[in-house]
């Protein structure tokens, strides 16, 4: 889903009357998923309007190097950061998850936090298999998707996508990878199922044109996690209550609303254990495929 979370953070850095900053949060450009991410200026001048009410001061620096990002938590100039799961928990001993977590709850049940694979109903693809050779569009490869796709890979075939499709596209948002396959610039894309809900509803031949063929369990595409050695104890309830606020305003739940979510839910780590399914899968099937 959209990066709610990183504009939540931006208002209130952008307010005048800051005294003074209590917590800074590292933004990876990865989160920068959805199709009308341009359209949430609205949104993001209400957050400052709601400044004084959610009570939290917070500074936003994009990153668009995850490697710069991680040694910057780790050097303690930012506090924690806002990435794709994929990013957080590929290097897992810079974060704390024994302490409060964020992530995005989509719009609708739980089933829109898989992961799908989409193809063209008409070319009658049952299985991963005859994808072989294909084109494949794929949102970026630092996301669970990446990781899903390239556990069956691995799993099934010994090598990774690279090796296993004929070209990989690599869209600006999950809403073009989808289209491509609707328009036939590629064969088959890894997408999040909320995303093709929203396709769908906007467009009703996409979902009459398309099919899924499977499907990942329920995870968490976006997360915000503090980094270890932080004032944790303090800063993890100040945050919290911060999102409670937010969901609870009237304000607070139109924004929401507007980018298809419904709630920012406070987490912990074992509401991440499919993806840290999804990569411990992974990392097993490449080590076994490359013996």
């Amino acid at each position: 889903m959209l990066c709610l979370f990183a504009l939540t953070l931006m208002a209130p850095a952008m307010a005048d009357h800051r005294q003074q900053t209590e917590i800074v949060i590292g933004i990876s450009d990865r989160i920068k998923t959805s199709s009308n991410l341009t359209e949430l200026s609205d949104a993001n001048k209400t957050l400052i309007d709601l400044h004084e009410q959610l009570e939290l001061d917070v500074e936003l620096k994009l990153y668009h190097d995850v490697d710069k990002l991680v040694a910057d938590i780790e050097n303690g100039v930012i506090n924690g950061a806002l990435a794709p799961t994929g990013e957080i928990l590929s290097h897992a001993d810079t974060f704390d998850f024994d302490n409060v977590l964020f992530g995005i709850k989509v719009l609708g049940n739980q089933d829109g936090q898989r992961m799908i694979t989409l193809v063209r109903a008409s070319d009658n693809i049952k299985s991963l298999a005859e994808l072989r050779g294909k084109k494949l569009s794929i949102f970026s490869h630092t996301n669970l998707e990446h990781y899903y796709l390239n556990t069956m890979l691995y799993q099934q075939f010994g090598i990774p996508d690279k090796q296993f499709f004929s070209d990989i596209s690599i869209p600006k948002t999950i809403h073009k990878a989808i289209l491509d396959v609707f328009f036939g610039i590629t064969d088959v894309a890894i997408v999040r199922a909320s995303e093709f809900a929203i396709a769908t509803e906007l467009n009703p031949q996409v979902g009459k044109k398309l099919i899924a063929i499977n499907q990942s369990p329920i995870v968490t595409f976006l997360v915000c996690a503090l980094g270890k050695h932080q004032q944790n104890d303090v800063l993890g309830p100040e945050i919290a209550a911060f999102v409670h606020k937010l969901n609870a305003h009237p304000k607070g739940k139109e924004i929401l609303r507007s980018i298809y979510t419904n709630e920012l839910k406070i987490m912990t780590a074992d509401d991440l254990k499919n993806d840290i399914m999804v990569m411990r899968g992974y990392n097993k099937a490449k080590k076994k495929a490359n013996k």
